[in-house]
């Protein structure tokens, strides 16, 4: 899913955000429910599979969507819709290989070897058209605000966004890059950090030497997506070198040189890969979308004069009638297009995120209200951060001990286990301009410590054991906030969190520590928007 080795490369407009923060009070965002409704399923696969009742998929979306209520987020939850036509080769490829491995497991099943057979249950879920319509009825009665693409999940994120009716995106996704998503958060965790991608620090020249956001959609296509397979031997790499070396604006020109440009004369562009190459990028650039406020389908981007009609339609074609509203609003079956549940919005209790904060003001802004209501407004100026939210602590490590040291700090004696502590820790900690050991009593020591390693103020006492050994990668004198999360998706499959061990501070390890410190930055620099 995705285009493959994308996310990496994206790095320069990511940074690192907590949406508890105040920045995301009383946002909206666009969750793409696929993914959450996938992750759900593997915890009862065989069941699925099988065809046995259960509702586990339910229950995890539930909770998710509960903890973004908690944070003060209102969510608007996004379900894919009628298969897309330029899709069809894939979903015929998955659905092939979804039977092969549900096969694969009814015979491991038979055979009692229980853990492989599950294994290949959750290659073989599926997400049906009654699943849907369970967690759409559940999320219903909690006040939730639902709506059903069209086709793709992903191009309605997107609409959502760039309409300022989602402040912004949870997904997993990269594909949301390219349908032209301003704010994207990737990798949320249970204590509210993610990644958030923001279009205007991404600066193309920079970072791929392209000149235009339609070149970078050419090299992600080139290096296969779920819309056109990619040539053999052909990624994100060599895709990268022939947009960013020709100065040709012909797709069709581009191609067909693909040969010539990569050093391969044995290379062959077919016609068929070329059409399917426009049709791919139709489905990105113009496919159908929901417009929840005009209550009406319309292309992604407007369609310019000189589009091929032939090729557009795989891109989903407008459905002008009144079922494309039932489509929206979850009362339609999505591959049978026949009706199958009630919903009005109109006789519909929904829960705003201001109604059970608390806000003095019990007026509810325009933006936080339901899409369905007549009174929804989508917002005057679009969703920025005013800081950096949460820009992750740098902490340097200190210089290897010289070889030749003077008698001032030459290494001290143990004369006693408190001395030896104060002297190792001023040793270790001298990079700082403020630094103060107080040894409280015999079996204890307090480190107070304000250095250029570390950003904040910590006290950190613990019993001085000389005879244990401690091999933690992450030392407690780091912030919390370095340390790797549990993803918020594996921490709602658990029932309840699991108490961190308590761990033993021996001076004896700190060197190792800090030398085995590792932090990563993911602050994106500045860069121009996106056209």
């Amino acid at each position: 899913m995705g285009i493959e080795g994308l996310h990496p490369l994206l790095k320069s407009a990511i940074h690192r955000v907590n949406i508890k923060n105040a920045e995301f009070q009383e946002t909206t965002c666009a969750v793409d429910t696929s993914f959450l409704l996938h992750r759900g399923a593997y915890a009862c696969a065989g069941k699925l599979v099988q065809k046995e009742p259960t509702d586990r998929y339910v229950q995890y979306v539930v909770r998710f969507v509960e903890r973004l209520l908690e944070w003060n987020i209102k969510p608007i939850m996004v379900f894919d819709g009628s298969p897309l036509p330029a899709k069809r080769i894939t979903n015929i490829n998955r659905s092939d290989e979804r039977e092969r491995n549900r096969l694969r497991g009814q015979k491991a099943l038979a055979s009692g070897k229980t853990r492989e057979a599950e294994q290949f249950f959750q290659k073989a879920i599926e997400i049906t058209p009654d699943m849907v319509l369970n967690v759409i009825r559940t999320l219903r009665t909690m006040g939730i605000d639902v709506i059903v693409a069209p086709y793709e999940a992903d191009a309605q994120l997107a609409y959502l966004n760039r309409a300022k009716i989602a402040d912004y995106v949870i997904t997993e996704d990269s594909d949301l890059v390219l349908f032209g998503c301003h704010h994207i958060l990737f990798k949320l965790d249970d204590q509210g950090n993610g990644e958030l991608f923001e279009r205007e620090k991404f600066d193309l020249k920079k970072e791929f030497g392209l000149d235009s956001f339609e070149r970078f959609c050419w090299m992600c296509i080139l290096s296969g997506c779920d819309y056109l397979e990619n040539i053999t031997g052909i990624g994100l790499v060599k895709a990268k070198k022939v947009m960013s070396r020709t100065q040709i604006s012909n797709i069709d020109l581009i191609l067909k040189q693909l040969p010539q440009n990569l050093g391969k004369l044995n290379l062959r562009v077919t016609d068929d890969y070329i059409t399917g190459f426009k049709r791919a990028h139709l489905a990105f650039l113009h496919q159908i979308v929901y417009d929840p406020i005009q209550r009406i389908q319309m292309p992604l981007n407007p369609l310019p004069d000189d589009v091929d009609r032939e090729h557009l339609k795989y891109a989903g074609q407008l459905d002008e009638t009144p079922l494309a509203f039932q489509h929206a609003i979850g009362n339609l079956n999505v591959k049978t297009k026949c009706i199958v549940d009630k919903f009005n919005p109109s006789q519909w209790k929904y829960r705003s995120p201001v109604s059970s904060s608390s806000s003095s003001s019990s007026v509810i802004p325009g933006h936080l209200k339901s899409i369905w209501s007549k009174e929804y407004t989508s917002r005057s100026e679009p969703f920025s951060l005013t800081s950096t939210p949460m820009s992750r602590k740098k902490i340097s490590t200190p210089s290897p001990p010289r070889k030749v040291r003077s008698q001032k700090d030459s290494m001290p004696t143990a004369t006693s286990d408190a001395s030896t502590s104060a002297a190792i820790l001023n040793m270790y900690l001298s990079t700082s301009n403020e630094k103060k050991i107080d040894i409280t009593t015999k079996n204890s020591t307090s480190v107070e410590y304000h250095t250029s390693m570390i950003q904040s103020i910590d006290i950190v006492k613990r019993p001085l054991l000389f005879n244990q050994h401690d091999n933690d990668t992450c030392s407690r004198f780091f912030s919390s906030s370095v340390t790797t999360k549990t993803s918020i998706f594996d921490a709602i499959d658990e029932n309840e969190k699991s108490t961190p061990n308590q761990e033993n501070i021996s001076p004896i390890n700190i060197h190792k520590r800090f030398k085995g410190s590792n932090t990563n930055n993911y602050e994106g620099s500045s860069s121009q928007l996106l056209r």
